[in-house]
């Protein structure tokens, strides 16, 4: 079912995961959601919705703002610059999937270049998502739920995580250096061979090793 301008939702029938690619419409160009889309700089009128194959897309530069990706195979895929402020991932694969982009500057007021970090990830959902491996360096994963997911080696350096929800979450061999934990979620976490240094731990200290009581 097609409508100018808007996603195409691939739905199978009886509730059974979308495995046929959908079209997204977007504002001005459209691609089409399957493996290896190129579907960079896609600006969606609606969510986009693929449960299905999307191994090594190119959704670099979209907005996917409350896309839903569940259960969907993204291995490889490259989310670089990419808007994902409360996408559903929930238990999709995202082996190897890149997330992080060289960050962009702009001046202040005062004159003061600073950083602004890429992905947005604010609030996505990432429950019992695979993350093993992820390059998510500097991404804004502020508020995401992600209990049971797996970030096995994932590169999380100088991430924020303020407010995450990480319960049970295997973070072993994940690089968290300099990483923003305040507030959140580390319990029944993995954490074998995780490097922390310089990390904001949950209590507010700045971990030299290890972040206190975990």
């Amino acid at each position: 079912m097609a409508r100018a301008g808007i996603t195409l939702i691939g739905l199978a029938a009886l509730g059974a995961l979308a495995s046929s690619p959908a079209a997204a419409g977007p504002a001005r160009t459209t691609c089409v959601l399957q493996a290896k889309a190129t579907c960079a700089g896609v600006r969606l009128r609606e969510r986009a919705v693929h449960h299905g194959d999307l191994r090594r897309a190119n959704f670099r530069k979209a907005d996917l703002r409350g896309a839903d990706f569940r259960n969907a195979d993204l291995r490889g895929a490259d989310f670089r610059g990419a808007n994902l402020n409360g996408a559903d991932l929930r238990g999709a694969q995202l082996t190897a999937a890149r997330f992080q982009n060289p960050p962009s500057r702009r001046v202040t007021r005062n004159g003061v270049r600073v950083l602004r970090c890429y992905p947005r990830c604010r609030g996505a959902k990432l429950t019992g998502a695979n993350l093993s491996g992820a390059d998510l360096a500097k991404a804004n994963l502020s508020f995401v739920r992600a209990a049971d997911a797996r970030l096995v080696d994932a590169d999380l350096t100088g991430a924020t995580l303020l407010l995450a929800y990480l319960r049970d979450a295997d973070l072993s061999g994940a690089d968290l250096s300099r990483a923003d934990l305040s507030y959140t979620t580390l319990r029944g976490t993995r954490r074998t061979g995780a490097t922390w240094t310089g990390a904001t731990c949950p209590d507010g200290r700045v971990a030299r090793t290890r972040c206190r009581g975990l």
